[in-house]
């Protein structure tokens, strides 16, 4: 019976591998870097991001309540509404209303959309219940500090990125309530930007409670588990790993080196959770050919 469930537990991870975005967008504006780790080969993470037009991308992150087989067997429900709901890209509130419209009752999904327009250098944004994604400006660097992953003259070794701003929730969660309204909020971009987008699983990765409080939280202040038995590495844990020598790498130097972060905080242990972080770098100051 174990060996017959291992097998239909590998079979359900190919058949979901294929509803999963292989390849990101390339435009020299943008610069994608992905950690996608579901938990137990299987979860309840999607996301996309696809061109709606030259110089206008969507990102959409969404993470379905639970983990493993529980979560999974909803994620085609979100596919399906995604696709059908593709004609409302441009309107972000809209396309949040119109997902999964009243169709979970028993299952609520966070969710977070964003429309990144570059000719304009403004993003527009609805955050369905989602944890609240970061949008820092970075310095700007030359081109030999960006080949040789250096920091930007002028940065401090320690300390997040200046100038960080948040895309909070703005509406309910997804799925659970048939009539919901949801409010479209715009940030305008900096010249060089970094937009951090994640769900729940690597906030709320934990470890036994015992140092760095101040920038962690327990769970006594999250609600969850026992007064004092672990802490959470939180938002605000998350964010102080991108600090200002993450500043002047790469996307993919940077995400390996939150990864690593994330692992040593929780001990090495196995995800609890599914774990879904995209990076994107965005540079206005950069032309389309």
């Amino acid at each position: 019976e174990s060996d017959h469930m291992e097998r239909e537990r590998r079979h359900a991870a190919r058949v979901q591998s294929r509803s999963i975005q292989s390849e990101l967008p390339v435009d020299p504006r943008l610069h994608f870097a992905l950690w996608y780790e579901p938990f137990h080969t299987i979860g309840g993470d999607y996301y996309r991001v696809l061109e709606l037009e030259p110089e206008v991308y969507g990102i959409f992150l969404a993470d379905i309540s639970g983990h493993g087989i529980s979560a999974a067997m909803h994620l085609n429900t979100v596919v399906n509404s995604f696709t059908r709901c593709t004609d409302a890209l441009h309107l972000p509130a809209e396309f949040l209303r119109r997902m999964l419209y009243g169709q979970l009752h028993d299952q609520s999904i966070t969710a977070i959309y964003i429309r990144s327009d570059l000719e304009q250098g403004r993003l527009d944004y609805c955050n369905g219940g989602h944890p609240k994604a970061f949008l820092a400006a970075l310095p700007e660097t030359t081109a030999e500090s960006q080949a040789a992953g250096t920091q930007p003259t002028g940065t401090q070794p320690t300390g997040t990125p200046r100038k960080v701003r948040f895309l909070r929730p703005n509406g309910k969660v997804l799925g659970a309530f048939p009539r919901v309204e949801f409010q479209s909020q715009s940030l305008a971009l900096d010249e060089r930007n970094r937009l951090i987008v994640y769900t729940d699983g690597i906030s709320e990765a934990a470890r036994h409670s015992g140092s760095e409080p101040d920038t962690r939280e327990t769970a006594s202040q999250t609600g969850a588990g026992s007064e004092s038995d672990f802490e959470l590495l939180g938002e605000r844990g998350l964010l102080d790993l991108f600090d200002a020598r993450t500043t002047g790498w790469s996307p993919e130097r940077t995400l390996e080196h939150v990864r690593m972060r994330v692992n040593e905080f929780s001990g090495g242990e196995l995800p609890a959770d599914d774990r879904t972080l995209l990076l994107t770098d965005i540079d206005c100051a950069v032309r389309p050919a």
